[in-house]
């Protein structure tokens, strides 16, 4: 999975346009989960594909309450990682789980 900026943007543009389509899945991927492959297109329309692991819907609420339980404490520093959940932050950090959510 590519995290460079480029991808991030194009990944944040198929969103939002509704054209990212998962076009593959295998039943074990690396590391045993599932494994998609999804295409989709920046404003630039160059052609951009990520295969990752596909997360059930229980692996995707534990990793986002694991995110969320770090927000326990002043409100200074739960703020500082509920941004992490955005589709934006998800793009750049974590495709398989922007993924796994759409």
């Amino acid at each position: 999975v590519a995290q460079d900026t480029f991808t991030s943007a194009a990944r944040l543009h198929s969103l939002d346009t509704g054209k990212a389509k998962i076009v593959d899945a295998d039943d074990e991927g690396k590391g045993g989960l599932p494994e998609i492959v999804v295409t989709f297109r920046g404003n630039n329309r160059k052609a951009y594909q990520d295969r990752c692991p596909l997360y059930t819907r229980e692996q995707a609420a534990a990793i986002i309450h694991e995110v969320l339980s770090r927000n326990r404490g002043t409100k200074r520093r739960a703020a500082s990682y509920k941004h992490l959940l955005s589709a934006q932050e998800l793009s750049s950090r974590m495709p398989p789980l922007l993924w796994s959510l759409y």
